[in-house]
């Protein structure tokens, strides 16, 4: 399928962590030439053979080529074909900034340290508080961690697939509540009246309501996914955040035989000193509205969340990064999160390919399609400017 390239898995000396998913990311390794130049032309005349193995398997792995720059990164991901990068996302989270002197490529988080803390970092799917939501997410390492500081990777369609089937006609049956955000703050954000905010609101199919007495817009989620490829049904939260909310968070439970020892004894302690000098942002946790509106962790039981952390360690794949690699995630079908490392990390984001989930409170199953489609962000940005000309 692919010429002058090596196609194969991710080897043991390149995980630090155990490790039960093997086939996952895919690596696509230089092995004639390795210049930006190469790689460019090899993405775009194997475009459709690369969106096709993401999907397959949930991530690959672009390996041992000279990507020196953020610059080099965004060309090489806008030389694949079918691959829209996204600039404008409504709602980012804070600290989540484009690179200067780019159009496309994004810090991961300008205020808070990224790259794991001593709880696992957060695994989630990218955007999953937002109503842009992409379909592929891609990394560029600048800078790998002296020790650790991997990217995990969790193929949700596989801990989906684990759940009991009560729960899943759950899961399926009704949209949860994802965020929270009071109307007046989204109006001083981008400066705009009431009216226009309401109008843009109802085109665009986003729901307002009262919270203590406050009008608010409120984003709902279908917390199942269908693949537009493979058809598979991935359990689509924000996993980290969901399971915390029942006070019953185990993964330093079901990844402590990973780091065990003096090395990780003395980095834990560091963290603490680091978490009581800077808390990490931390998404909306407010009480639901009713459990007709309430967020998907509040119907998990003690049970549901000893099975899915332990189905997430059982469908858990990492690898250790090195200067120069590309990671390109399918963000349908896989979660990611940072796992723990000493010495700092340097990682750049691209997302591409909004998915139009819709964000009202009706099915939990949403069947995605392969096309993609503008932004809200961008969506607002294009009213805005209509309305100062």
């Amino acid at each position: 399928m692919y010429n002058d390239v090596t196609v194969r898995k991710v080897s043991k000396h390149e995980r630090n962590i155990s490790f039960v998913q093997e086939n996952t990311p895919l690596v696509i390794e230089a092995s004639i030439r390795s210049d930006a130049a190469f790689l460019e032309k090899f993405l775009s005349s194997h475009s459709n053979e690369l969106l096709s193995d993401i999907a397959t398997y949930g991530a690959v792995l672009l390996r041992g080529f000279k990507i020196d720059t953020v610059a080099d990164f965004e060309r090489q991901l806008r030389s694949i074909s079918g691959f829209r990068c996204i600039k404008h996302i409504a709602l980012a989270e804070p600290g989540r900034t484009l690179v200067d002197g780019t159009e496309f490529v994004f810090h991961t988080n300008t205020l808070i340290k990224t790259g794991g803390t001593r709880t696992f970092g957060g695994f989630h799917v990218e955007n999953y508080h937002s109503p842009d939501v992409p379909r592929y997410v891609s990394f560029f390492c600048l800078k790998a961690s002296t020790f650790g500081g991997e990217t995990g990777l969790i193929d949700m369609t596989k801990v989906y697939s684990d759940l009991p089937a009560g729960l899943k006609r759950e899961l399926e049956s009704r949209a949860f509540i994802t965020t929270s955000v009071p109307i007046s703050a989204v109006m001083e954000r981008f400066q705009m009246s009431e009216a226009n905010l309401r109008r843009f609101c109802e085109n665009v199919g986003l729901p307002i309501g009262e919270r203590h007495g406050e009008l608010s817009i409120r984003f709902f989620k279908p917390s199942v996914i269908e693949h537009p490829t493979t058809h598979e049904r991935a359990l689509a939260i924000d996993i980290s955040n969901e399971l915390a909310r029942k006070g019953n968070f185990g993964r330093s439970r079901v990844f402590k035989a990973d780091y065990t020892g003096l090395v990780w004894s003395l980095y834990r302690r560091s963290w603490r000193r680091i978490e009581r000098q800077t808390k990490p942002t931390i998404t909306s946790t407010e009480q639901p509205y009713s459990m007709d509106n309430a967020f998907v962790g509040e119907i998990f039981s003690e049970a549901d969340c000893n099975l899915i952390e332990e189905s997430m360690r059982r469908h858990f794949s990492v690898f250790s990064w090195k200067r120069g690699d590309i990671l390109l995630i399918d963000n349908l079908k896989m979660a990611h999160g940072g796992m723990p490392g000493f010495g700092s990390r340097n990682l750049k984001l691209i997302m591409a390919n909004r998915v139009h989930i819709p964000c009202t409170d009706t099915s939990g199953l949403y069947c995605a399609s392969e096309n993609s489609v503008e932004t809200l962000g961008a969506e607002i940005l294009k009213l805005l400017n209509k309305s100062q000309a």
